[in-house]
């Protein structure tokens, strides 16, 4: 699809004027307003690789999430079922989707691209059975 756009423009001849016509109007340039370039929406999303415990959390109706060594949390978006193990420890790929709100408003959401078990020696009771 191909979209042209006209507009008018005045002759080079006359300087612009305000709506009444008396006072002249500094014309600007397209450099005059915009000296950055517009960025693509997503674009700031970054690819990141965390090692990390999987931990269920029994607040706004339970959820898991991921701790990186520091504590530092992530929200995994789609995390596997065969992953929701409290206490397993795995590595991730995955996207940070910062500009996602969830319900949970816990950690940072990512969305898991790739994701291997490190670690299933601590998995423990699923403390939703407790």
């Amino acid at each position: 699809m191909v979209l042209v756009l006209l507009g008018c423009q005045q002759e080079l001849s006359q300087a612009p004027t305000s709506e009444s016509g008396d006072t002249p109007v500094k014309e600007s340039s397209l450099s005059d307003t915009s000296k950055t370039t517009p960025t693509v929406k997503g674009s700031d999303k970054q690819v990141i690789r965390i090692v990390g415990e999987v931990r269920y959390l029994d607040l706004e109706g339970g959820f898991f999430a991921i701790y990186d060594k520091r504590g530092k949390a992530y929200y995994p978006l789609n995390l596997a079922k065969e992953f929701k193990r409290h206490g397993l420890i795995v590595e991730i790929e995955g996207r940070l989707e910062p500009d996602v709100m969830t319900i949970q408003q816990h950690g940072t959401p990512v969305r898991v691209l790739n994701i291997n078990i490190v670690d299933d020696t601590k998995v423990g009771v699923d403390p939703r059975s407790i």
